[in-house]
């Protein structure tokens, strides 16, 4: 498959996975997930975003921003509002792993 040319841009994932500090209930972390989403909605960019979590506690905050140059201004920025603090204290930072890659292809069902 080729690039994604039919657009302006190429949109950016921003793929984070992480383990939360020990303590930390999946219910509490869910709920200061959500304070985080007005931040990205008010940086501008964003066009999707969901976190999941495996059977053994890894978590992953996938992220597509509209490009690449803004994925990386987010990835530096968002986390600085003081709406992500009790998501970010909540995160092992020993545990992160963060990578941003192009977009190549995206499909999603009818409805």
């Amino acid at each position: 498959m080729t690039a994604n040319t039919s657009v302006p841009f190429v949109p950016c994932a921003e793929i984070v996975t992480f383990r939360l500090v020990e303590g930390i209930s999946p219910s509490r972390f869910l709920e200061d997930a959500k304070k985080t989403l007005p931040v990205v909605q008010e940086f501008g960019g964003c066009l999707e975003r969901s976190l999941s979590v495996d059977e053994g506690g890894l978590w992953t905050d996938y992220i597509i921003w509209k490009d690449r140059e803004t994925a990386l201004k987010a990835a530096a920025e968002v986390p600085k509002d003081p709406r992500f603090a009790d998501f970010g204290m909540a995160i092992d930072p020993a545990s992160v792993d963060m990578h941003h890659a192009d977009v190549e292809m995206k499909w999603a069902a009818s409805p």
